[in-house]
């Protein structure tokens, strides 16, 4: 079972990229994001491996993801599994950028198909996915308003950093 979501986005690839690509930005936009711990910053790399945490249904789930694909300003695939389950048993995220006039198509597919849920709950992930109403604001939705906001000229003075090191070299969403 694949759910695909799409939305168009008032901005170039290039300046949706790294919304897509930096997953402490990513945060900001998926409110299921609730922590992050890799080694790098910045803008995902393909091969790179690293450590997140989701809330859904208000349990947290640790989960290890590997950049499978990062073609900038393209193409970002990523492969999440949990730890405490079986490694073949992934879920695919991925997200695929398209100028379209002086916008962005951004379309978001997650590959639910091989990671064992039972076929009555895809079923209904799925309906609800296509024809249910979201509670709150859609996160490509989010996203797409975090993107065309007025954007602040960056000010030299400012020293303050808004990555938080869980542990030397790493960063993390946690606060």
């Amino acid at each position: 079972m694949k759910l695909r979501f799409e939305v168009r986005i008032a901005a170039p690839p290039q300046r949706v990229w790294p919304w897509v690509a930096d997953p402490l930005r990513m945060a900001r936009w998926n409110p299921k994001l609730v922590a992050i711990d890799r080694a790098a910053s910045g803008e995902l790399q393909a091969g790179e491996e690293y450590e997140l945490i989701y809330r859904m249904s208000g349990r947290d789930t640790e989960l290890r993801a590997r950049v499978e694909l990062a073609k900038p300003p393209v193409e970002l695939a990523i492969r999440l599994w949990d730890e405490a389950g079986p490694h073949e048993r992934p879920t695919v995220e991925s997200y695929r950028l398209e100028a379209r006039g002086d916008g962005t198509r951004l379309r978001q597919e997650i590959d639910l198909s091989r990671t064992g849920i039972p076929w009555p709950a895809r079923l209904l992930m799925a309906l609800l996915s296509r024809w249910g109403r979201p509670r709150d604001e859609p996160y490509l939705e989010r996203l797409r308003r975090l993107v065309e906001e007025p954007q602040d000229p960056p000010n030299p003075a400012s020293t303050s950093s808004t990555r938080a090191s869980s542990r030397p070299g790493s960063t993390s969403s946690r606060s």
